[in-house]
């Protein structure tokens, strides 16, 4: 076994539950896995075993489960610093679909096969404005942690069977 699986299988590992403690809804020494963020410990066993499957799989193709072609997966993201003073007004609201709006001018480019590798770098920058407007919307309405709505929007989506 590599020592990627072996690590991956490390993770699942029942212990502290340290994604329960983080958002104060469980002691710090509570005994669950950090699969009972999705449905509570007594059914999180399922969707451990399948984040186990999706990490092995990843981990065996050596990708990183980066997939360019709509095969599912997930992208990573980071931290995202806001700006400074940041409200959630109108203004702000708005800031958040023109850039969305810019994203899909730059899409039309890459799409048309207008100099490939610039047009791609272009919708890249303009997703990355996406995110720092919403983000910055978040902020200004005293959002410090999105993770948990992350959370309920893929549950949504997998209900639904896109994932």
């Amino acid at each position: 076994m590599s020592d990627s699986f072996e690590e991956i299988i490390e993770d699942a590992l029942l212990g502290p539950c340290g994604y329960a403690h983080a958002r104060g809804s469980g002691p710090g020494d509570s005994i669950r896995c950090i699969g009972c963020m999705f449905a509570g410990p007594g059914s999180c066993e399922e969707k451990m075993r399948s984040d186990l499957v999706r990490r092995c799989v990843c981990a065996a193709a050596d990708s990183g489960c980066e997939h360019g072609d709509g095969a599912g997966g997930s992208v990573s993201i980071g931290e995202v610093a806001t700006f400074p003073g940041a409200k959630a007004d109108k203004a702000q609201a708005l800031k958040v679909l023109e850039e969305a709006a810019e994203v899909f001018g730059a899409w039309q480019q890459f799409d048309d096969g207008e100099s490939p590798s610039l047009s791609r770098w272009r919708v890249l920058a303009e997703c990355a404005d996406v995110i720092q407007a919403t983000c910055n919307l978040l902020s200004g309405m005293g959002v410090a942690d999105f993770a948990p709505h992350m959370d309920m929007c893929r549950a949504r989506n997998e209900e639904r069977g896109r994932l």
